[in-house]
């Protein structure tokens, strides 16, 4: 049977071994909020790359329609021009979040 006093050094020594455990526990928390952190921006900038591949895919859809639709028929340059435009503002916009975002 333990006297008092070795009940009181074996608690001591429980609590700081139970402190010890809490203080890894509480690191190993904060790496993983900091991982979750990481993962989010990641999936927050691959969301933009792909919001850019999406218009360059419009773009380059629009400009297969226009190359599909105008085979061997003569446009006028108004109607050229203001595909050539829309083009534009997609490459533009594409171009964009490819520079801001990476």
């Amino acid at each position: 049977m333990y006297t008092e006093k070795q009940q009181n050094i074996q608690r001591q020594k429980s609590f700081e071994e139970s402190e010890a455990e809490n203080d890894s526990l509480r690191e190993e928390i904060a790496q993983l909020r900091r991982g979750i952190s990481d993962l989010e921006a990641e999936n927050k900038q691959a969301k933009e790359e792909i919001e850019a591949l999406v218009i360059i895919n419009e773009g380059l859809g629009k400009k297969s329609d226009l190359q599909s639709k105008t085979a061997g028929l003569p446009i006028s340059k108004s109607e050229k021009s203001e595909s050539e435009g829309e083009l534009s503002d997609d490459k533009g916009r594409a171009i964009y979040y490819i520079i801001f975002f990476t």
